[in-house]
């Protein structure tokens, strides 16, 4: 499966934000990243991406040492919007969220999820 890192670049005439593909056989992700406006901050997220699809789909990545899991944003770039997933740490038995970006309202909701054992 042929690798592609995304790269959004905003158009400041505009407003908004356009893809471009980059191959990166190497590497087996798909980043992509939100280059804003240099007067506001700059806001990133990463993406597990499949080509055929064109969506991106979560996987947990596992630090056994520090009894972790965390899980990357799943986006549609269909519908240009990135759904929130668990960032769970069971050493701490919390589980926090990640940012919820919109990218057609150019803005990001950051919300906080319990789960007890």
């Amino acid at each position: 499966m042929t690798v592609r890192t995304r790269v959004r670049k905003c158009n400041d005439s505009e407003d908004t934000c356009q893809c471009e593909d980059i191959c990166n056989e190497s590497e087996d992700t798909c980043q992509c990243e939100d280059i804003c406006n240099e007067s506001e901050d700059t806001c990133q997220y990463e993406d597990m991406c499949i080509d055929n699809e064109d969506t991106c789909q979560c996987e947990d990545v596992c630090n056994e040492s520090e009894d972790t899991c965390q899980c990357e944003d799943m986006c549609i770039d269909n519908e240009d919007t990135c759904q929130c997933e668990d960032v769970c740490n069971e050493s701490e038995d919390t589980c926090q969220c990640e940012d919820m970006c919109i990218d057609n309202e150019d803005t990001c909701q950051c919300e906080d999820m319990c789960i007890d054992k």
